[in-house]
C-alpha cells in the first residue's frame, strides 16, 4: 500500500485567515463590490389585535397585585376593628377561620382551575398573615398568665380566657397555622419547603414567649436575625430560585416574624437600654460579618463593616446604660459616675480592637483608633476622678498602647502613650505619698514584674508573634 499517495490525499487545508481573506479580495477585485452589505431586517408592524391581546394578559398579573393589596388592607383593618360584636376570644377564631379559608381557595385555583400563580399569591399571602397569629396567640398567653396589660389601646388590649378555652384555640390554631406555613412554603420554593417552615416557625415561636422583657426579647430577635441571615446566605442565595421575584418575597417573608417582635415592643411596651444594645448588636452582625461576605466590591464591603463597628460600639454603650447606669440597672454601683467612663467607653475600645483582626482592609486604622480610645478614656478618668485604681490603669493602658505603637512605627500614638505613663506614674507617686496606708506600691510592683515576665516571653518568642501579627495585615491588606 502506497502510504505517500494516502496521505496526499489527506492534504491538510490550512483555514482562510485575515491576510488570506486580503489577498484574495486582491485578486478579486469585483468580489468585495458584489456582496451586499447586511441590513438590519425592520421588526414586522403588530396588529391593533395582537396589541389588545397583549394588553389582555398582562391583566391577571395586575389583578394579582391589587388583590393582595386589597387583602393585606382587610387584614389590617381586621385585626383592629374585629367582627362588630364579637369579644378578642371569637375575633382571633374568626381570622383563623378567613387565613384558613385563603389557603383552601389557594388549593381550589391549584387543582381544580389548575392556575398556579394565583394559587402561588393566596398561600403567600395566607402565610404572611402567621406572624399576626402568633403575636395573638402571645397576648392570650401573656392575658392567661399576668392578667390583662393596662394601658394598651382597646384594639390591642386582650382579656384573659378561661384555659380549657386556651388550650382549645392553640390545638385548633397550631395545625392550621402549620399546615398554611408548609403550603406557603412548597408553593413559592418548593425545593426548601421543609428548611423554611421550620426556619418560619422557628421565628415565629418567639412571638410566644411569655415576657415583655426587653433584654429576653431582644436577645432572641438578634439570634432569629443571625440565624435566618446564615442560612439566607449560605443556602438560599446560592439557589436561582431565590434569585427570582417569588425566591425574594420568601426571603422577605421569613424576616417578618423579627419585624413585628420588634415593632410590637417598640410600638406597646417600654423600651429599655438592654432591647436597643440587642437591635445594635444584630445590625453589628449583619454589617459586620455577614453582608460583606455577599458583597462584590470591596470598597462596598468595608463602608458596611464600618457601619457594623459603629453598631457594635453603640450596642455596648447602651448595654452598660442599662445594666450599670440605668433606672432599673442591673448591677449596683456606689458612686456610679466615678466609673461611668471606664465602663462606656474603656469596653469599646477592645470591641473595636478585637473586631478589627476580621476587618476587611481597614484593621490597622480600627487598632489605632481603638488604641487612642482607650488613651483618652483613662486619661479622662484620671484627672477627672483621680484616685489610686486609676493612676494604675492609666499606667497599664500606657504601657500596652506603647507597645502597640512602637510595633506599627506609629509616631503620635507612641508619644501619647508616653505622656500617658508618665501622668500615670508621677499621680501614683502623689497618692503613695498622700495615702500611706493604702500600700499603693502593690499595683506598681505587680504590673513592674508582668512587664519584666512578658519581656523575657518576648524575646524567645517574640520573631513568631511579629510574623503572625504581619501575617495577619498582609491579609487585611488583600
Amino acid at each position: 500500500m502506497d502510504t505517500t499517495k494516502q496521505a496526499s490525499s489527506f492534504e491538510f487545508q490550512p483555514r482562510l485567515g485575515a491576510a488570506s481573506l486580503e489577498s484574495e479580495k486582491q485578486s478579486a477585485p469585483g468580489v468585495e463590490s458584489a456582496i451586499p452589505p447586511l441590513q438590519k431586517r425592520p421588526a414586522p408592524e403588530r396588529s391593533e389585535e395582537q396589541l389588545a391581546l397583549e394588553r389582555a394578559s398582562r391583566l391577571p398579573g395586575i389583578m394579582r397585585k391589587l388583590g393582595v393589596v386589597i387583602l393585606l388592607t382587610s387584614a389590617v383593618v381586621f385585626a383592629g376593628q374585629g367582627v362588630v360584636g364579637l369579644n378578642g376570644f371569637a375575633r382571633y377564631m374568626s381570622f383563623l377561620g378567613f387565613t384558613a379559608a385563603l389557603t383552601a381557595i389557594g388549593v381550589f385555583c391549584g387543582i381544580r382551575l389548575r392556575e398556579d400563580k394565583g394559587a402561588r399569591t393566596l398561600f403567600g399571602v395566607s402565610a404572611s398573615f402567621l406572624p399576626a397569629h402568633f403575636a395573638a396567640l402571645g397576648s392570650f398567653l401573656i392575658a392567661a398568665i399576668y392578667g390583662a396589660t393596662p394601658g394598651l389601646p382597646e384594639m390591642f388590649t386582650v382579656n384573659p380566657v378561661p384555659n380549657s378555652w386556651l388550650l382549645g384555640m392553640f390545638a385548633l390554631a397550631l395545625p392550621i397555622l402549620v399546615g398554611t406555613a408548609y403550603a406557603g412554603f412548597s408553593a413559592l420554593a418548593r425545593t426548601e419547603a421543609k428548611l423554611l417552615t421550620a426556619l418560619f416557625l422557628g421565628a415565629n415561636a418567639l412571638l410566644l414567649l411569655p415576657t415583655r422583657d426587653g433584654g429576653i426579647l431582644g436577645a432572641g430577635a438578634m439570634i432569629a436575625v443571625i440565624a435566618i441571615s446564615l442560612i439566607d446566605l449560605k443556602v438560599l442565595s446560592k439557589s436561582a430560585i431565590f434569585r427570582t421575584t417569588d425566591g425574594t418575597i420568601v426571603r422577605a417573608i421569613a424576616y417578618s416574624p423579627v419585624a413585628v417582635l420588634i415593632g410590637r415592643q417598640f410600638v406597646l411596651y417600654p423600651i429599655g437600654e438592654i432591647f436597643v444594645s440587642a437591635i445594635f448588636a444584630t445590625v453589628a452582625g449583619l454589617f459586620f460579618s455577614i453582608f460583606p461576605s455577599s458583597s462584590e466590591k470591596r470598597t462596598q464591603a468595608q463602608a458596611l463593616q464600618f457601619f457594623g463597628i459603629i453598631s457594635a460600639v453603640l450596642s455596648w454603650v447602651f448595654f452598660a446604660e442599662g445594666v450599670f447606669f440605668g433606672r432599673d440597672a442591673y448591677v449596683t454601683i456606689g458612686n456610679p459616675n466615678e466609673v461611668r467612663l471606664l465602663i462606656t467607653f474603656l469596653p469599646t475600645a477592645v470591641v473595636m480592637a478585637v473586631m478589627s483582626f476580621f476587618a476587611i482592609g481597614n484593621g490597622r486604622s480600627y487598632r489605632t483608633a481603638s488604641a487612642w480610645i482607650a488613651i483618652v478614656t483613662c486619661a479622662s478618668q484620671l484627672f477627672n476622678v483621680g484616685g489610686v485604681a486609676s493612676s494604675f490603669l492609666m499606667v497599664l493602658c500606657s504601657v500596652v498602647v506603647m507597645l502597640a505603637a512602637f510595633t506599627k512605627n506609629d509616631r503620635e500614638l507612641l508619644a501619647a502613650s508616653i505622656v500617658g505613663f508618665a501622668c500615670g506614674i508621677v499621680f501614683h507617686l502623689r497618692y503613695a505619698y498622700e495615702l500611706y496606708a493604702m500600700n499603693p506600691w502593690l499595683f506598681l510592683a505587680v504590673l513592674g514584674v508582668a512587664i519584666i515576665v512578658g519581656s523575657s516571653y518576648l524575646e524567645r518568642n517574640g520573631r513568631l508573634l511579629i510574623q503572625r501579627f504581619r501575617f495577619l495585615e498582609r491579609r487585611e491588606a488583600e
